[in-house]
């Protein structure tokens, strides 16, 4: 048991180390490669992206498949429209927003707004 256990302490510790250790090697190349209004754009879309995974992570996606089996499955036909919709409408925001502020060095979309 304490074999096992070892096992998935270390396991858990090292998947966690293993891409911390490739992002700073990513920003120590990428810092010596480009200019820092570049590395401000990319680490403000990579926070972001970090809200985003952290908004999607709270068990959300669990949940909706459970209440989207569910009202399928007891014939509600609208609820199971407003969940897909809701999904369907916070994917699309979700994607607007990122591809605004990922194009927006190249082609100025917030300039023009």
């Amino acid at each position: 048991m304490v074999d096992s256990l070892k096992h998935n302490v270390l396991f858990v510790f090292t998947s966690n180390l293993i891409p911390s250790i490739l992002t700073y090697g990513f920003w120590l190349i990428a810092s010596n490669l480009t200019d820092s209004s570049m590395i401000g754009t990319i680490g403000s879309i990579s926070s972001l992206a970090m809200i985003l995974v952290a908004i999607s992570s709270l068990d959300i996606p669990t949940g909706v498949k459970r209440f989207l089996g569910k009202t399928f499955s007891d014939g509600k036909d609208t609820e199971f429209g407003n969940f897909s919709y809701s999904s369907i409408v916070f994917i699309l925001i979700s994607s607007i927003v990122l591809l605004t502020i990922t194009l927006n060095p190249w082609i100025g979309i917030l300039d023009i707004i």
